[in-house]
């Protein structure tokens, strides 16, 4: 069978680009032939672009105090063009050397539709494609007809309510998919209440491969230090910097970072010992695989932690009220492999965390798991391919 994957990666982002990876891989693990798709969101609402100029203007009005620094970070921007430039050619080279992709790029529904007579089956999954906040109806397949299979994986979906403008945009597009997979059990139960159907709730794509598999495209890195603390910071805090610095003292560890994700932080212009743009996915992992100890703000950062079993720090990155939900994504993450909460939010949960160890061998058990369940539902949704085609 010929499947498409419609996903949030060619974007900078090591999660997004690596999650991408990990789910074509499973799929073509099932006999199939898999693509993703190059494509690039579309938003029907400009207040639903975050790059949007609308959405941004929102954020200055809310926080006033951005107004002073904008003619710093655009000077910064240009400044770090080169640096960025580099980066993105590490993503470049990971992408098109590991994943299946197609030879097109396509921008919104209509544009992409014209790919439906190609392809058997369609996949959107996973990462944070059904954000409320940043809707688009072809990360539901909405170009899709009824008569092709159309199933969602562990589709990125971290809220447990929905507005009612919302729930008219979103809910007809979701409850057309002939299977339902989200990555979040909040998100999980809110649609098993409104759409009245089973929803299955799945592991991210990342956890699905073995540190061994992950090792099998990873890339060397030049001047690691031969112990250090791997930071992988995407938010702006200062705090979770500090907490890191604490630790590097106390371990006597000096730390390797990736300063300025996407874009310009002030906190990351003197922090870290090691700082490099030339890291693409490939070399991120050999940074975690590498590292004595891992301090991260991103969600996929505490997975690779996980993965590779290292002891780690994580920390909450979202602070607004519309983003906050993002946040649970580390709880449903902590209970789906039994792991205590290692989210550090004060010193004493920082004391706490650092003095306790993880229990790998029961993670390890618990993943095994995970991943044959995941493996049922993408074999057993897949083969519902027969019954659209008689």
């Amino acid at each position: 069978m010929n499947i498409a994957i419609i996903t949030l990666y060619n974007n900078g982002n090591y999660g997004a680009s690596l999650q991408a990876y990990a789910l074509n891989r499973v799929v073509r693990s099932l006999a199939h032939e898999c693509v993703t798709v190059k494509y690039k969101r579309t938003f029907p609402n400009s207040s639903s672009n975050p790059n949007h100029f609308t959405s941004k203007l929102r954020t200055v009005m809310d926080k006033p105090s951005l107004l002073l620094s904008l003619p710093a970070l655009i000077i910064m921007k240009r400044v770090l063009k080169h640096d960025y430039q580099i980066r993105q050619g590490r993503f470049d080279e990971f992408e098109s050397k590991n994943i299946p992709q197609t030879s097109k790029s396509y921008i919104g529904s209509k544009d992409v539709s014209s790919i439906v007579n190609d392809y058997d089956a369609f996949i959107c999954g996973s990462d944070n494609i059904w954000n409320r906040a940043a809707f688009d109806p072809a990360m539901m397949l909405d170009f899709v007809p009824i008569n092709k299979l159309k199933v969602s994986y562990a589709a990125g979906f971290s809220t447990d309510t929905l507005t009612q403008s919302q729930k008219e945009s979103m809910l007809d597009l979701i409850g057309a998919l002939d299977a339902i997979s989200v990555r979040e059990s909040n998100g999980r139960d809110l649609l098993e209440c409104l759409l009245g159907r089973k929803v299955t709730l799945s592991p991210d794509p990342t956890l699905l491969l073995t540190k061994e598999q992950w090792m099998e495209v990873s890339e060397p890195v030049q001047a690691l230090p031969k112990k250090y603390i791997f930071c992988y910071f995407m938010g702006k805090q200062r705090e979770s910097r500090e907490y890191a610095l604490n630790l590097s003292k106390k371990l006597s560890l000096p730390i390797v970072t990736l300063p300025h994700i996407r874009d310009y932080i002030k906190a990351d212009k003197h922090f870290g010992d090691v700082r490099s743009f030339n890291i693409g996915p490939g070399e991120f992992i050999t940074c975690v695989a590498n590292a004595e100890y891992i301090v991260t703000d991103a969600f996929h950062g505490t997975i690779f932690a996980i993965l590779f079993e290292k002891p780690f720090l994580s920390f909450n990155r979202f602070f607004t009220k519309v983003k906050n939900e993002l946040n649970f994504r580390l709880v449903n993450l902590f209970n789906l492999l039994g792991i205590p909460n290692r989210v550090v939010t004060d010193n004493a949960s920082y004391k706490r965390v650092v003095s306790e160890t993880v229990d790998y061998a029961s993670v390890k058990e618990k993943l095994c798991q995970l991943r044959q369940e995941a493996n049922d539902y993408l074999t057993d949704t897949l083969s519902l391919i027969d019954k659209k085609q008689e």
